[in-house]
């Protein structure tokens, strides 16, 4: 008994309302999920995105840009933002590049170490 109503008929689980309550939070549910995984690019798709990687990579040769590797290959967005997917601001880059540049891009300031180094720059230059 999930809703304080009468007990459900022999043999089953939920009462007719629960049932119903559970269908459509199913169906809620799933419907969220389909439109979030197409967030990005509702309008698009996977097929779409691979035949864009695709080209970024013919274009530059199959290989990452930063350090000339030619293996696990992945598209990465030059200004970080994964809504602009002009040509001009995608790149190939390798597996270890694009980890490296992602934690620059989200790397946040550290005070302390800004003005470690600010001491260090300092101590040399002076």
């Amino acid at each position: 008994m999930q809703c304080g109503t009468a007990p459900p008929a022999a043999g089953k689980l939920r009462c007719d309302g629960c049932r119903a309550y559970q269908k459509q939070y199913q169906k809620q549910y799933h419907e969220d999920r389909k439109a979030a995984k197409t967030k990005r690019r509702p309008e698009l798709g996977r097929a779409w995105w691979r035949r864009l990687r695709l080209a970024v990579f013919d274009r530059d040769g199959w290989r990452c840009q930063l350090c000339g590797n030619a293996g696990r290959l992945e598209c990465d967005h030059r200004d970080g933002n994964p809504d602009n997917h002009e040509m001009d601001n995608l790149r190939t880059l390798c597996r270890t590049c694009h980890i490296e540049v992602t934690r620059k891009q989200n790397r946040r300031p550290d005070p302390e170490m800004e003005s470690w180094q600010r001491l260090l720059v300092d101590l040399f230059t002076s």
